[in-house]
């Protein structure tokens, strides 16, 4: 059902390009086979997007070297470019001008973003990745509680009860210096994305020996 709902929503994509960007979660335990869905829906979105630079439309990242290897994909802090005039959660009004011009020449293609092992990304992140793509794209001020990361889609994958986190998780709001009310507000994941859980075990065909 996963595959078909992507599908689904890629082949309206082709045929109204301003059709709403898709926000999807995708839950399983160890075996669940998170990593297969990973590259089915990549090599599917790959071959579907509109208009799409086959190097660029469909960005697969995780959150440490080894998970983006896994994948063949890219680090969190490399895609978004921390450390290259950016590299503050709250210091986006302080970016200099030529380095929000080459984020935003570097990741203009960017059609879709698919993240593993979410459990290792922040609430922080998570607003980070947002307030910084809607940032360098001058989303207008007044429209970005609006604008999910400048319209860019999002599948997000992983277990939560898989791996610990140093911070907020995303399925929790959290407040900041900038936004002192953030935890009053509506949380991105719980209101935004449709969410799907793989249940069986692939990795073993036993199921007693699944369920140890």
């Amino acid at each position: 059902s996963i595959f078909w709902h992507v599908l689904n929503w890629v082949r309206h994509k082709k045929i109204k390009p301003d059709h709403f960007p898709l926000h999807l979660g995708i839950i399983g335990g160890a075996g669940t086979g998170k990593s297969k869905v990973i590259n089915v829906l990549y090599n599917l979105l790959k071959r579907e997007l509109p208009d799409a630079d086959p190097d660029t439309a469909c960005m697969k990242i995780s959150f440490t070297g080894m998970a983006s290897a896994n994948i063949d994909g890219r680090t969190w802090h490399s895609f978004l470019g921390l450390g290259q005039g950016h590299g503050k959660i709250d210091g986006l009004k302080d970016m200099k001008a030529v380095s929000k011009a080459s984020t935003r020449d570097r990741l203009k293609s960017v059609q879709m973003i698919i993240e593993d092992e979410i459990s290792l990304e922040s609430s922080q992140m998570d607003n980070y990745m947002n307030d910084l793509l809607n940032h360098v794209f001058e989303v207008p001020t007044h429209g970005r509680g609006a604008t999910l990361y400048n319209n860019i889609s999002i599948i997000k994958v992983g277990d939560f009860m898989q791996l610990n986190l140093f911070g907020t998780p995303i399925y929790e709001n959290v407040s900041s210096s900038e936004d002192p009310y953030g935890k009053l507000r509506h949380n991105r994941w719980r209101s935004h994305f449709k969410c799907f859980e793989l249940t069986q075990c692939m990795r073993l065909k036993e199921e007693h020996f699944a369920n140890i």
